[in-house]
């Protein structure tokens, strides 16, 4: 991972100018702790003393390139629509963290629901094992079912999703869709 890393930023040529604060190792390092463990992208930067906004486009940078190399595949969009056995069920919610006020682009990121500046999260997980299957990222103010099309996540007709109310007109895109609504009080 890390020959591929330099590489590319070698090609880019972005080793040159100002100095990073982390070492390619520790961008590594961060997203697979990321990705492995599922900490809260605050818990993760406190760690390596970045903010919550530098953590987010390390791990999206990282991500990228290791994903254009095409030497490191993420399995999760096959899994969900190539299992043998098949996945039944599968769950899919998006969650709002909040960050840091950002010194660029400040409304792209801004909430209006939560009234502040969020990263939002897509989490897929098996319904019957509780196995997170797939994330996805998006901006504060992205509505959840944008996030699940640009997700582009292949699932198979036979399985069930179910989702909340975020996901209104999941069922013009996937037939085999629950919507469950809010408990009345």
């Amino acid at each position: 991972m890390l020959e591929v890393v330099i590489k590319h930023e070698e090609e880019r040529k972005l080793l040159m100018g100002r100095p990073q604060k982390l070492r390619y190792e520790e961008q590594i390092l961060m997203m697979l702790e990321y990705l492995g463990e599922y900490r809260t992208y605050y818990h993760i930067a406190v760690n390596y003393g970045i903010s919550e906004g530098t953590y987010y486009k390390i791990i999206k940078k990282i991500e990228d390139i290791l994903i254009k190399s095409k030497e490191f595949s993420l399995p999760f969009k096959w899994e969900l629509s190539n299992k043998e056995n098949g996945i039944k069920v599968i769950v899919i919610d998006t969650t709002e963290t909040p960050i840091e006020r950002p010194k660029k682009n400040k409304d792209c990121i801004y909430s209006g629901k939560k009234k502040r500046h969020t990263l939002k999260t897509q989490i897929v997980i098996n319904g019957e094992t509780l196995e997170i299957l797939a994330l996805n990222f998006g901006k504060g103010r992205s509505h959840d079912i944008r996030i699940f099309k640009e997700s582009n996540l292949r699932i198979c007709d036979q399985t069930i999703i179910n989702v909340d109310t975020g996901y209104l007109g999941i069922s013009r895109i996937h037939g085999n869709s629950l919507l469950h609504k809010k408990k009345q009080e």
